[in-house]
């Protein structure tokens, strides 16, 4: 499925982004595109019981702009829950 998946967001070949960073706008692309693979595989309601969770860099700065997006569902958090405050903020946003 993954090839499909980079074919559909028009991006390069999982190859040739090896390194690369993305922000929120392709996040939320590709995880539509995972959300649209699983709904044309297995139907509405797999797709909408699927929680996808971006695993790229969270923070209290960008935490709002990421969970505002309907595909993303969640977010591993890692420097950041070490501080305490940092961490109660994100789970702040997330539970909104």
């Amino acid at each position: 499925m993954g090839w499909q998946i980079w074919r559909r967001w028009d991006a390069p070949a999982p190859h040739a982004v090896s390194s690369a960073t993305y922000g929120f706008l392709p996040a939320e692309s590709i995880h539509g595109a995972i959300r649209g693979a699983i709904l044309e595989r297995y139907g509405r309601e797999r797709a909408d019981a699927v929680r996808i969770i971006y695993g790229g860099s969270v923070n209290e700065q960008n935490v709002d702009s990421l969970v505002s997006k309907p595909d993303i569902d969640g977010a591993l958090v890692g420097g950041a829950s070490l501080k305490a405050d940092s961490f109660a903020r994100i789970v702040r946003a997330r539970t909104r």
